[in-house]
Order: structure tokens, then sequence, then C-alpha cells
């Protein structure tokens, strides 16, 4: 006969912030690959790793100075009763080049798990990863690259305009956003998107002959937004989400505005000034 444990004493223990990070593209929740740090704001020497636990969850943990508020019952008495939170900058790096540097500040502790809120409203709970020009192209999308630099800033001694580093650029199709992107620190922008439903003539009699799939062609508006975010650090997400509306030039003389880009079933579209390899911001 088994004779039952005797609890003399149960310890909870409680993670004073948990994170999940999303692709922008697939919807899917990352955890592979990323490496995730969380610092206080005047000491970035000072980084604690997250973990990551099986729910693909990133969980703070180990704080000093926060470790008290780990041990507790995490019901509502204990979140009631917590001191107030203290500013972490969370640093979110991909180790395979696959998405985007940047960092986000959060309290800690935080109930339930973090939601980045800024910007246009979240697509889904947590925070959205944005992919690097490096990033292999998923199957079934289309494709907008280019490199993007600011017309503002010329350089007369490299005759080269500047990177529009970390700069925002949308992809408009029908009135809907389809995808987005957030340029590197040297300005090259990948946006992936979904292929929109094949355009075809409407059905008459005798019938019209329809568009093969790989001969489809779909005309994608851009939306730029910049803000001249500081290039040599990887940037706040949110500066980066809430930058301001600009003008991408599809020529410089005159200067005239570049709207739409027209994409070609499994052809990347690349993007570009008149006469440049790279297409200027305004």
């Amino acid at each position: 006969m088994t004779t039952a444990p005797v609890v003399i004493e149960r310890l909870s223990k409680v993670a004073p912030l948990g994170v999940r990070f999303w692709d922008a593209i697939t919807h899917k929740s990352i955890g592979d690959g990323l490496l995730v740090t969380a610092y206080r704001p005047l000491q970035p020497d000072r980084r604690s790793a997250l973990t990551l636990n099986r729910a693909n969850v990133f969980v703070l943990q180990n704080i000093p100075g926060l470790r008290d508020v780990e041990f507790g019952a995490g019901d509502q008495a204990y979140w009631d009763d917590l001191p107030t939170p203290q500013n972490f900058v969370i640093d979110v790096f991909d180790t395979t080049n696959r998405f985007q540097p940047f960092t986000f500040t959060s309290g800690v502790p935080t109930r339930d798990l973090f939601e980045l809120i800024c910007g246009s409203p979240p697509e889904q709970a947590g925070v959205p990863l944005f992919s690097a020009p490096t990033r292999s192209v998923p199957g079934g999308y289309g494709v907008i690259r280019a490199e993007l630099r600011d017309e503002s800033q010329f350089d007369s001694r490299t005759q080269e305009y500047a990177p529009a580093s970390w700069a925002m650029l949308e992809a408009w199709y029908d009135g809907q956003r389809v995808g987005r992107g957030l340029a590197d620190q040297q300005g090259r922008i990948v946006v992936f998107f979904s292929y929109p439903e094949p355009i075809n003539p409407p059905i008459s009699s005798p019938p019209t002959p329809r568009t093969a799939l790989t001969a489809q062609q779909w005309p994608i508006e851009l939306r730029v937004f910049y803000a001249a975010l500081p290039a040599a650090q990887s940037p706040d997400l949110c500066a980066a989400l809430t930058q301001s509306p600009a003008t991408l030039l599809s020529a410089l003389s005159p200067p005239t505005p570049l709207t739409i880009v027209n994409v070609a079933y499994g052809v990347d579209a690349i993007a570009k000034t008149v006469g440049r390899s790279d297409l200027l911001i305004s």
C-alpha cells in the first residue's frame, strides 16, 4: 500500500514577463533562433536573457531587485498588491537572419502575455517580427524589394544619398493592406504578401480566353513611412511603427511620386527611381 505524500509547504513562482513573437507573414509564433534579452534603460551592459518555454513564450525570470515579486500565488490579490512596474528594454535579435532586429519597452512585472499596442491595431496578440531582406521567399508569396534612400540627405563626398534606415513600407491591393516590411540599417527592404486572386475577364459568350497564372500581374499600391530613426542602433519597434507618411519618388526631375508597382506571378518586383538602382524617399 502506497502512502500519500504529506504536503508541508507549497511554493509557487510567477514570471514577471512573458512575450510571444509572431511572424507577420505566416502569422505563426516564432521561438527558435531568437535571442531575446532585457535590461534597465540606463544599464544596457547588464542584460538578462529571456528563456523560451514549451509554449513558445519567452520568459523573464531571476532579475536582481525583482526576485521577491516572483514568489506568490499569481491570483488577483497577488497582482493587486504588487509595486509599480519598472521599465525594461527588450532587445530582439534573430541569429538566423530571417527577421529584423528591434527593441521595445515593457513594464515589469506585467500580468498575462505582453501585447505591443502602438501604430495600427495589432493583427494578433504579442509582438510582430518583420522579414529581413536575406530571408528566403516563402512559397506562394509575392515579393517587392527595394533599397530605400533619403533624398534629403546627400553626401557630396561619396555622391550618395543616405540609407533610409528602418523605414516602413506597406503593400496595398484593392483597398486592403496585404503586406508590410521594415528596412534594415542600409535601407534594404523586402515586403512579402499572399498573391491576390487571378485577374481574368468576366465570363462571356463566346468565352474570353483566361490568363494563365504564370502570366498574371497585379497593381500593388506602395505606402512608405519614414522618420530618420538613428541608424547605428536597432530601432524601437513602436517608433518604427508610428513613423510619418512620406513619398516614394518614381523620378527626380521633375519630382514624380511612385505609388503603384506591378507585380508578376513568381517574379520579385524591384522598386526603383528612374535612372537609379535605389528608391528615393522624399
